[in-house]
């Protein structure tokens, strides 16, 4: 049961990561994809701004909450 802190950790980094490497990924095929077709890169640019608020969001969760954990132990 030790591991497990460590192990929740590397899952949250892992997923933060893949988050950024999503974000960037759509960002570029909307940069290459806006003067093709108008109606692909609206939908890109939905899913880049749902992306980076969900970041937002959780950044903004994090430093509000971080404090009440540390608190409890």
């Amino acid at each position: 049961m030790d591991e497990l802190p460590f192990l929740v950790k590397l899952i949250r980094r892992v997923r933060a990561i893949v988050l950024w490497i999503v974000a960037t990924f759509f960002a570029v095929l909307l940069y290459f994809d806006f003067t093709e077709d108008e109606d692909v890169a609206a939908i890109l640019k939905s899913i880049l701004i749902f992306l980076i608020s969900v970041v937002v969001i959780t950044i903004i969760f994090k430093k509000l909450f971080s404090n009440r954990s540390k608190d409890e132990e």
